[in-house]
């Protein structure tokens, strides 16, 4: 089925077909729809057909409190309508994916009215050549500027594009984090950003302990809980990019070379304290930089963050033997990389300990700590990996 596309003012935006009213902002507040009589009075009603659901939602978004899933259906039908509806919905079908799937501009129009992007949709843009998607995708970014087509939009170059994106990425990075620098980023800025130890520092960024207890949370890349695209009563300061803050990263660590995404990464670590953006890359790089930044009190965020960064039983040797913060961290990490963290770039059990000693060398080791360092947290924690040795060691299911 192809769907009537136009951009004419007076033409109704749900049937496409009648002369749209002026918007009536005294019966729907802040109306942003042009409607005709009679698919206004449905959209009161609720009972709007999903070939006009559709229509406006390709639009305006499947959100809010008249689109939203409280109220229709993923392909349009009312859920709470009375009607007795003059046609059925099937005369009146919104266009599935084998409709569009042809087509970049229609299929971006069926995506923009899904709330969440599944696979088979996912599957449906990898089909067309990476260069079309990468244009299209940048085309749209220049236009949209509302949350929910940039998560979209940022969901498919990360999962479609891969380094082909890797020019939408940097887009996204120059307008989502320099804009609340008080100077522009300098490609200087980025290769020295690791020796940016200066007193202006200071000044505009609290400790890394705390930062790392406050945004080294872990969220789904593909944040879903994108209903309400207006900001919260206290927020309104914030950043737009804090809404997708942990989204670009992996968009980022995807889509650049691994250099250079590290660099971005880094640079923006360093000014805005957002650790997190560190957990996607997977890089030992940032192993290097805990152990220069790490300081009590300590968070088992650290050994987290640790777990996440190709951690190896050769550096937790080494931080071990140099006692704590970094000891403290090694056994963290050792302790995160017992449980399944779900990363879709490594198995069904996450990230894995590089180089794993054996079973003895590692009760060996971690006993001969907890004599060092007797503190009952430690020894509740060598307890808990030594149990679970076969998961750490040996990749076996945790079934704790």
């Amino acid at each position: 089925m192809k769907t009537r596309r136009t951009s004419s003012p007076v033409v109704c935006e749900a049937c496409e077909t009648r002369r749209a009213l002026r918007p009536q902002p005294r019966r729907i507040p802040h109306d942003p729809f042009l409607l005709c009589q009679r698919c206004s009075d449905r959209l009161d009603r609720l009972s709007l057909r999903p070939l006009e659901w559709y229509n406006l939602a390709k639009r305006h978004g499947p959100h809010g409190t008249i689109l939203g899933e409280e109220f229709y259906s993923p392909g349009g039908v009312a859920l709470w309508s009375d009607d007795e509806l003059e046609e059925e919905p099937h005369v009146l079908p919104a266009p599935i994916l084998s409709d569009v799937a042809h087509d970049l501009h229609l299929l971006w129009d069926h995506t923009f009215t899904r709330r969440h992007l599944g696979p088979k949709l996912l599957a449906a843009w990898r089909r067309h050549p990476k260069a079309d998607v990468a244009a299209h995708l940048i085309q749209i970014w220049e236009v949209r500027k509302d949350r929910h087509a940039r998560g979209h939009l940022l969901t498919l170059c990360r999962d479609c594009l891969g380094t082909a994106g890797a020019d939408l990425a940097r887009r996204a990075y120059q307008e989502h984090c320099q804009p609340r620098l008080n100077t522009p980023l300098t490609d200087s800025d980025i290769g020295s950003s690791e020796d940016d130890d200066d007193d202006d520092s200071d000044d505009d960024c609290p400790d890394f302990t705390s930062l790392i207890d406050s945004n080294l949370k872990e969220t789904d890349d593909d944040d879903d809980d994108d209903d309400d695209d207006t900001p919260q009563a206290g927020t309104q300061s914030r950043p737009y990019y804090f809404h997708l803050g942990f989204q670009l990263p992996s968009v980022i660590a995807r889509c650049l070379p691994r250099a250079e995404a590290y660099q971005l990464v880094l640079a923006e670590v360093e000014r805005s304290g957002q650790a997190g953006w560190f957990t996607v890359l997977h890089d030992p790089r940032v192993l290097d930089w805990i152990e220069t930044h790490i300081q009590p009190p300590l968070t088992s965020d650290w050994g987290r963050l640790a777990a996440t960064s190709h951690f190896s039983w050769g550096r937790a040797l080494r931080w071990l033997d140099q006692g704590r913060p970094l000891s403290q961290a090694a056994l963290d990490a050792l302790k995160c990389l017992i449980f399944p963290m779900g990363d879709p770039d490594d198995d069904a059990h996450g990230p894995r300990l590089l180089d794993p000693p054996s079973r003895r060398t590692l009760s060996r080791v971690l006993k001969a700590h907890a004599l060092r360092d007797p503190d009952p947290g430690v020894e509740d924690t060598v307890a808990f990996i030594l149990e679970h040795a076969p998961v750490l060691l040996e990749g076996k299911p945790y079934d704790g």
